[in-house]
């Protein structure tokens, strides 16, 4: 019995040993108080987490060879970090809530196994070609930017709210794996024809408050089952064959307040750290 006893206590001390090692791998650094950035972080690093300080500048990030996630939030920073020592292994990266006013992707290292760019709340006007610093990204949020125009990236989910932008992302060549566009709150005024592609995952595009006037036609959409579009602001044509996507529409203009299972499923998504996964 007491062997039996004395194995379990130690089983839970190892299991506490275990437990406390994975949580020191995650580090974070905070206070209003800190002004220089860190440079004390273990080489063991998964995640690294810089927020609601007043650093001004990060010159360089150390090797960390099993780092990540790394994010840096609610900052002073005005310029994009040097992430080249963590290019290879980073999955995750969000630079958001700070002064940085563009991407410098043509002094950037690629980020082969980037899955995840955070840029929202920044003031970047302008977004570049991503498709070679980050091949593998699945999902780009750059909301509340002041974006006035974009180019093309590898991404299958679009967060976009509260920008100024006035057509939609290039999405023919992601076409095959396109799931979701969130673009409330921008200056669209319309929709050509072939800005949709017939994507077969596409399945929500959230257009609303932007003064569209006319829409496409949809047929070619058919895995589409949720349209966004403020029937207070919004006055458009709409043709499609797809009953979901008609259904969908009739009830934003009869309900604007209504808000579907489905849309609060995604809103939920619609937040920092979602969307790791290309399928």
């Amino acid at each position: 019995m007491v062997s039996t006893i004395h194995k379990a206590v130690i089983g839970l001390w190892c299991l506490a040993n275990v437990l406390e090692s994975v949580s020191n791998q995650t580090y974070t650094r905070s206070g209003w108080t800190v002004y220089s950035y860190p440079h004390d972080i273990a080489s063991d690093a998964v995640e690294i987490n810089i927020k609601d300080t007043n650093i001004d500048r990060v010159d360089y990030v150390e090797a960390f060879p099993s780092l990540r996630r790394y994010s840096l939030t609610n900052n002073q920073v005005s310029d994009f970090p040097d992430l080249s020592n963590v290019s290879d292994t980073l999955l995750r990266l969000t630079i958001s809530f700070t002064r940085i006013t563009t991407l410098p992707v043509s002094a950037m290292a690629a980020m082969p196994k980037l899955e995840l760019l955070d840029v929202s709340s920044n003031k970047i006007a302008h977004l570049p070609d991503l498709t070679a610093v980050f091949p593998s990204l699945c999902t780009l949020m750059a909301r509340s930017n002041g974006l006035r125009s974009m180019n093309r990236s590898t991404a299958f989910r679009y967060f976009l709210t509260g920008n100024q932008l006035t057509k939609l992302p290039e999405l023919d060549d992601v076409a095959d794996g396109l799931t979701l566009v969130v673009m409330a709150d921008n200056k669209m005024t319309k929709i050509p024809g072939d800005a949709l592609p017939s994507a077969p995952k596409f399945a929500l595009l959230d257009l609303r408050r932007n003064g569209i006037t006319n829409f496409p036609d949809l047929r070619n959409v058919t895995a589409l089952n949720y349209l966004a579009l403020s029937s207070e602001s919004d006055r458009f044509r709409v043709r499609t064959s797809s009953d979901d996507v008609a259904e969908a529409v009739v009830a934003q203009r009869q309900q604007p307040g209504r808000v579907s299972q489905s849309w609060q499923r995604v809103r939920r998504l619609d937040r920092p750290g979602f969307g790791n996964e290309r399928n």
